[in-house]
């Protein structure tokens, strides 16, 4: 969902907060907040390489994704320009919390729910496809719009969707009364 809102504001969210000059960098958007997602995941995923303590591994799989990105921006940036060092830098990414998520699970398994994410997923495009083309042209204002229209549009849609997402709305219920 977060992915998928940032790239529905960002084309109208990018040039109010900059300026008009930054307007074209919005095709990078997606694949920079998909990164910083997948990046954000890298502690939890090699949450076993943390706990014992295996600096070694932690430092060789870093390394090594960081040559990975390197080495693709160097391919890809001629080809397609900023948009290439994005996806260089999400695949690098990618590439650590695979790895991480691989050598930790020695020591700590971690298990992804792939049938919620890809509900999430779902929900996410869903909210992505109804709010990205809603008050185009009016800076922030569109932003509020689709940002105020997006975040309870996501929340109905996953809450229909997603047996979790409704144990967890039944429990605030309960709670608030």
């Amino acid at each position: 969902p977060v992915v998928a809102g940032v790239t529905a504001v960002g084309p109208e969210l990018l040039p109010a907060l900059a300026s008009s000059k930054y307007a074209s960098a919005t095709v990078v958007v997606p694949w920079v907040i998909a990164g910083m997602v997948v990046a954000e995941a890298n502690s939890m995923l090699g949450a076993g390489l943390y706990i014992a303590r295996r600096t070694r591994t932690i430092m060789v799989i870093i390394m090594s994704c960081a040559a990975l990105n390197l080495t693709m921006n160097v391919v890809l940036i001629p080809r397609i320009g900023i948009v290439g060092s994005a996806i260089a830098t999400l695949a690098s990414y990618a590439s650590a919390a695979v790895l991480l998520a691989f050598a930790g699970r020695a020591f700590l398994p971690v298990t992804l729910p792939w049938a919620t994410i890809a509900r999430a997923a779902a929900a996410s495009l869903l909210m992505y496809l109804v709010v990205a083309g809603l008050y185009p042209g009016h800076g922030l204002l569109s932003v509020g719009v689709r940002a105020a229209l997006g975040a309870p549009l996501y929340a109905a849609l996953i809450t229909a969707i997603d047996p979790d997402a409704r144990a967890l709305l039944r429990d605030l219920l309960r709670r608030r009364r």
